[in-house]
Parts: C-alpha cells; sequence; structure tokens
C-alpha cells in the first residue's frame, strides 16, 4: 500500500487542503497525483510505502515531491509549456 498525503493551498480559492492519496504502489496513485497538483502549491508530504516514509515541507516541497514521483515511478514528469 502506498499512502501520499499532500498539504497545501488551492492556488484558485486560496483555501488550505489536506489531500490524502491511496493505492497499491506509486504507479495507481499517479493519475490522482497529478490532477491534485494542477492547481495545488504543495507546503508538505508524506509518502508511505512498503519501503519507508518520507517526506519534505517548505518552499521546494512541492518540487521534490515531483522529483520522488518520477524516482518510484521511471516517467518524465516534467511539465513542457
Amino acid at each position: 500500500m502506498t499512502t501520499l498525503n499532500i498539504i497545501g493551498e488551492n492556488l484558485n480559492t486560496r483555501q488550505a487542503v489536506n489531500i490524502t492519496l491511496k493505492g497499491s504502489n506509486a504507479f495507481t496513485i499517479l493519475p490522482k497525483y497529478l490532477e491534485t497538483i494542477k492547481d495545488l502549491h504543495v507546503e508538505d508530504y508524506t509518502l508511505t510505502n512498503e519501503i519507508g516514509e518520507g517526506g519534505n515541507s517548505g518552499m521546494n516541497a512541492g518540487a521534490y515531491l515531483n522529483e520522488v514521483m518520477e524516482e518510484l515511478t521511471g516517467m518524465d514528469l516534467r511539465f513542457n509549456n
């Protein structure tokens, strides 16, 4: 079981959010993760899987989370404009 908890701010409404995504592995939560972060400033995250638990907080937490998701899935998640 993989659990991703994200705390942040909705950029459209300026409301604080606390979102928990669960799946059997990183691949199963990836679509939900990509949809969730579209309009979200990530302030803190915790990722728990069969290997252990980790996370980050602060200004660059969203960038670090994206990097972790890339490493776990092997997919390039950089957004091309």
